[in-house]
């Protein structure tokens, strides 16, 4: 029933504000309780025919509280929290592109977020601080962390890591681009090159969750493998 009143409340607010932050919000959390409160009305008794006990339902359903409550991470961050990942983000990023073209002797200038190159200035947008990857990459990790691997600790390890795979990924596609832009002008790096970059950076993440998540899971399927 609480989860039912998240839902209907997100609704609510989606239809009268859009798919803003609380609407978002209330609708992810209100799926999550909807999913809990499933599993332990449906976990009456167990593979043999025995009754549970109110005790072992809750149990039950303590292991699937991580899978349900992932899906909070769909739903945009808070605005001010956001903001404020999303500004030093952005200083990072240019700092260390600004950093590595500096200390290879090349001409740039550094005017806030703008690179000033030979061939034009690269403006470092908030869409590229990184904050969408970020969140994108927090999601996946904790979907697969709750999916494929059974303790805490490597669930918690491989989200970490997820992130860690956004801001080097990120700081990677952004220096592939002022390299780009340096080359052959500002103006080139729209388009295909641009779009081209994001992609690398998803698939860089991708096959590091999966190698994390190969290695965590090994030692178990050695286990299996002598069992």
């Amino acid at each position: 029933v609480l989860g039912i009143l998240f839902l209907l409340l997100g609704a609510v607010l989606r239809a009268v504000s859009g798919p803003q932050q609380p609407a978002s919000l209330a609708i992810a959390v209100g799926f999550g309780i909807f999913l809990l409160g499933m599993i332990y009305t449906h976990s009456r008794k167990d593979a043999t025919g025995e009754s549970l006990t109110v005790s072992q339902r809750l149990q039950l359903t303590g292991l699937f509280l991580f899978p349900a409550l992932i899906w909070i991470l769909s739903a945009p961050l808070l605005s001010l929290i956001e903001n404020k990942i999303s500004l030093f983000l952005l200083d990072q990023v240019t700092a260390i592109v600004f950093f590595v073209f500096d200390t290879l002797g090349l001409v740039i200038e550094r005017e806030g977020n703008v690179l000033v190159l030979p061939n034009g200035r690269v403006g470092v947008e908030e869409a590229c601080s990184g904050i969408r990857s970020l969140i994108a990459c927090l999601f996946a990790g904790a979907f697969i962390g709750a999916v494929f691997l059974n303790e805490l600790w490597k669930k918690i390890l491989l989200v970490l890591f997820s992130m860690g795979f956004a801001f080097i990924g990120n700081i990677i596609r952004s220096l592939l681009l002022t390299f780009w832009a340096y080359s052959y002008g500002a103006e080139s790096i729209s388009g295909f090159v641009h779009d081209a970059t994001g992609y690398g950076v998803l698939a860089f993440t991708a096959v590091g969750l999966m190698f994390f998540t190969f290695i965590f899971n090994f030692k178990l399927r050695f286990e299996q493998r002598d069992l």
